[in-house]
């Protein structure tokens, strides 16, 4: 349990993903049998990853999410392409500023 045991579950998820990725792309598939869904969905392990490691040890993912944030914008989905470079910032910001974000933000729960 703990962190270095999420770290392993999420290398061998990232290394599936990108194994079936390589396949499809080796196809010649970009979508849609690499749906966008399934980049965003590799894209969410990355970002879990870089959680977990931190800003200054994933800078390899984070080049991984910004990769596929430029091909989801290059096919026309840029609001995909939007939310997982949204999500990359939150993703390297410090738990503590994260909290008091979260107890700022609060409030307005449901209304924005």
């Amino acid at each position: 349990h703990g962190p270095a045991a999420a770290i392993a579950d999420y290398d061998a998820a990232i290394a599936i993903g990108e194994g079936i990725r390589d396949l499809l792309l080796s196809l010649g598939g970009k979508p849609p049998l690499w749906s966008p869904w399934a980049q965003v969905e590799l894209a969410q392990w990355y970002l879990a990853r870089i959680r977990l490691k931190g800003a200054g040890h994933s800078i390899q993912d984070q080049d991984a999410v910004r990769s596929i944030a430029d091909d989801l914008a290059a096919t026309g989905q840029q609001p995909l392409a939007t939310g997982l470079i949204y999500r990359l910032a939150m993703a390297k910001l410090p738990r503590p500023v994260l909290w008091a974000i979260e107890r700022l933000l609060r409030p307005f729960a449901g209304r924005i």
